[in-house]
C-alpha cells in the first residue's frame, strides 16, 4: 500500500483496480516489486484500498479513476464519492478479458517462474 500511496501523490493519473489472486509467494513477490516500482497491488478485492487511495490525492489533481466493473466501483455510494472529488470514472468493458490482459499476463510468468521445476508435498 506504501507504493500505491506514493504513486498516487506523484501524479495526476490515478489507476485503481481489483484482480483477485490466491496469495502466494509468487503474489508476495509482485508486490514488493511494485512497491519499489510505485505501483499499487490491492491484496483484498475490495473498495478498502481505492478509499484510501483517494484520502492521499493532491489538490489541483484532475484524475481519472479506472476500474473493473466490480460492484464496489458500481456502488452509488462510491461513484457519489467520486463525484465530490471532481474525479472522472472509467470502466472497463464488460467480460473483456484483454483490458485486464497485461496484468494477467505479469501474474501468469510470475506463476511460471515460481512454479518450474519444483516439487510440492501436498
Amino acid at each position: 500500500m506504501r507504493g500505491f500511496m506514493r504513486f498516487v501523490r506523484s501524479s495526476r493519473l490515478l489507476m485503481v483496480g481489483a484482480i483477485a489472486f490466491i496469495i502466494t509467494l509468487a503474489a508476495a513477490l509482485a508486490a514488493f516489486l511494485c512497491d519499489r516500482l510505485g505501483v499499487g497491488v490491492p491484496w483484498l478485492p475490495s473498495g478498502l484500498h481505492a478509499v484510501s487511495a483517494l484520502s492521499g490525492l493532491t489538490a489541483g489533481a484532475s484524475p481519472v479513476l479506472h476500474s473493473d466493473m466490480g460492484w464496489q466501483y458500481r456502488h452509488p455510494w462510491w461513484r457519489e464519492r467520486l463525484g465530490e472529488l471532481g474525479i472522472r470514472q472509467s470502466m472497463s468493458r464488460k467480460g473483456n478479458c484483454l483490458d485486464n490482459a497485461a496484468t494477467e499476463q505479469v501474474f501468469g510468468h510470475l506463476k511460471d517462474e515460481f512454479y518450474r521445476d519444483r516439487e510440492f508435498d501436498s
